[in-house]
């Protein structure tokens, strides 16, 4: 008698060998991993009904609702310490930039106040002003900087399409996406996560052999979105704060380093289902 997952369930099933690796993966969680849906193509109506778009690499994006399970975030997870759209830097376009709209100022934080989380950088999409009445919103460009390296973006050097991430999308784009509803309490609207090894993998390839980002690292994360708010609750990005206790920061010194995956439990029960295997062969050989 074994275990194995059907429509995400733990039955059992009529066989031997294996069954305790099976019956592991089922325990720890193995296969209760929130569903992500690769984006092959751009815009994405952002569905809140969708666990996570996967951008590549590992970065997700993820539109919340007030009553669903949200694929695993807290929405209230996230602190008060945000870049903030409201200063939007109306007056000096990048000249290089043949998009409509202003890049986000250049806001700096060091890496001691981002928040790290499943083994990554969770950075909360907040749609204030335009969130409470629904407005219908593009994100256009990501631009993730540290130390001045760019460690991941959206869209760069890529002008197929204005808007990349599109949430409340009305319905002629999509019928039947369930909109992000705001507000949700004192929480954000939609996640990015950025795995720590692209961003330690991305530190590498730029400089050419190891880079050693610490907490004393700069942090600059800017965006273009079509709808500017005016600078009274205006859109933000926000960093985890410290309402989760599985939240870790970087102390001032301490390097970020990309964390060691975990070996499966199937993977570290594999002996013993070998040893199950050539038990059962070895009293059939004998029978």
């Amino acid at each position: 008698m074994g275990i194995r997952l059907q429509n995400g369930v733990c039955i059992m099933f009529k066989r031997r060998v294996l069954a305790l690796a099976a019956a592991a993966a089922c325990a720890s969680g193995t296969f209760a991993a929130a569903a992500t849906v690769p984006v092959e193509s751009f815009p994405v109506y952002v569905d809140s009904a969708v666990d996570n778009y996967g951008l590549g690499g590992g970065v997700k994006f993820a539109g919340l609702s007030v009553n669903g399970t949200n694929a695993g975030y807290s929405p209230n997870d996230f602190g008060n310490l945000a870049f903030r759209e409201k200063i939007f830097t109306a007056t000096s376009p990048d000249p290089a930039d043949p998009l409509t709209g202003y890049w986000s100022s250049s806001e700096s934080y060091s890496l001691t106040n981002a928040g790290f989380l499943n083994g990554g950088l969770q950075l909360g999409y907040d749609l204030n002003q335009s969130g409470q009445g629904r407005i219908r919103m593009g994100i256009v460009q990501i631009s993730v900087m540290i130390d001045d390296i760019v460690v991941w973006e959206l869209a760069p050097n890529t002008y197929d399409t204005f808007e990349r991430i599109v949430l409340n999308p009305n319905s002629t784009e999509c019928a039947t996406c369930e909109q992000t509803q705001k507000p949700l309490g004192s929480g954000v609207d939609a996640v990015l996560y950025i795995p720590t090894r692209v961003i330690v993998a991305a530190g590498e390839a730029a400089a050419g052999g190891p880079v050693v980002f610490n907490g004393n690292s700069e942090l600059t994360f800017r965006w273009k979105q079509s709808v500017v708010s005016s600078s009274a609750g205006a859109d933000q990005w926000a960093l985890l704060g410290t309402n989760n206790p599985s939240t870790t920061f970087l102390q001032p010194n301490d390097p970020l380093t990309a964390p060691q995956i975990p070996l499966p439990a199937t993977a570290a029960l594999l002996p013993v289902g070998l040893l199950g295997l050539f038990a059962v062969r070895r009293r059939r050989a004998s029978a």
